[in-house]
């Protein structure tokens, strides 16, 4: 499977073999660059970044990455590994502050030594041992992000084979949504196990990637005009999923990354209103 991530400037590729950087410059393509890059691909690094730091074991310091710690790290760990002699020295600082990205150079031999790290930068973080697949919502439009949502909402399969209207879905989400910081009702013992889980437990990653991808999706067919998904995500993002999102350094990158694409969007949608304006105008008159 592939998925493109693009803006004006940059593409990704991921396939089978891996992810490839492209930076389109004055008219020419040059590969294999570290260069400043759109607002998702911002939190794509900072995630991976992460990952790395958690893979290598090296603890933050007042809450700030030691990048000559994780260098340490990893060329102690290259001993004996399979990366090869020339790949290179991995610029861990370079990626801090999401300006650069990790390219096809450095992201192969850092997964050679700490296996995942890859899949962090090109699907999403982890939640226990699953793989969250976060990013897929800012992918090129397929029928993959349906399989994000069903994965996440099992009701949803239900309303797609009973043939039900997107806005239904909507419905059902919005429901979803209300309920995520919902507090249970009385002081039985089922309650009290309740509160007590939801303080131990942030809710998953899995669910606002389900939002995302149902976003995305809704998009396609411009059923959002109004704004009542991207409230939800605002509300998601910014509020219910905001301590696991900082758990991962993605807050407020991830928003961040969001609000892009909304814009992106918007402005399709502007211009396909100005494309047909006239034609309904004139049909009308």
């Amino acid at each position: 499977m592939s998925a493109i991530f693009s803006d004006n400037r940059i593409k990704w590729t991921t396939k089978t073999g891996g992810t490839t950087l492209v930076e389109k410059t004055a008219g020419k393509t040059k590969k294999g660059t570290d260069k400043p890059r759109s607002a998702i691909a911002t939190v794509r690094a900072r995630v991976w970044l992460e990952a790395v730091r958690r893979k290598s074991g090296v603890e933050r310091v007042n809450g700030k990455l030691v990048y000559e710690r994780i260098s340490t790290a990893y060329f102690d760990a290259l001993v004996g590994s399979a990366v090869p002699a020339d790949a290179g020295e991995p610029r861990f600082y370079r990626y801090a502050d999401g300006k650069a990205s990790p390219n096809e150079k450095t992201l192969k031999p850092v997964d050679i030594v700490w296996a995942g790290t890859r899949a962090a930068h090109d699907i999403g973080p982890t939640e226990g041992d699953e793989r969250i697949r976060l990013w897929a919502a800012f992918g090129e439009p397929s029928t993959d992000l349906w399989d994000v949502v069903c994965d996440a909402f099992p009701d949803m399969v239900e309303s797609l084979l009973a043939g039900k209207p997107h806005y239904a879905r909507i419905g059902m989400l919005e429901a979803v949504v209300a309920n995520l910081l919902a507090e249970p009702e009385g002081d039985g013992k089922a309650s009290r196990m309740l509160r007590l889980y939801n303080s131990q437990h942030l809710p998953s990653l899995k669910v606002l990637a389900g939002i995302l991808a149902f976003w995305r999706l809704s998009t396609l067919v411009y059923d959002d005009v109004d704004g009542r998904i991207y409230g939800m995500m605002n509300f998601a993002v910014n509020d219910v999923f905001r301590p696991a999102l900082e758990q991962w350094d993605a807050y407020p990158f991830l928003w961040n990354a969001i609000t892009e694409l909304h814009e992106q969007e918007k402005a399709k949608f502007g211009q396909l209103i100005a494309k047909y304006q006239p034609r309904v105008s004139e049909v009308a008159e």
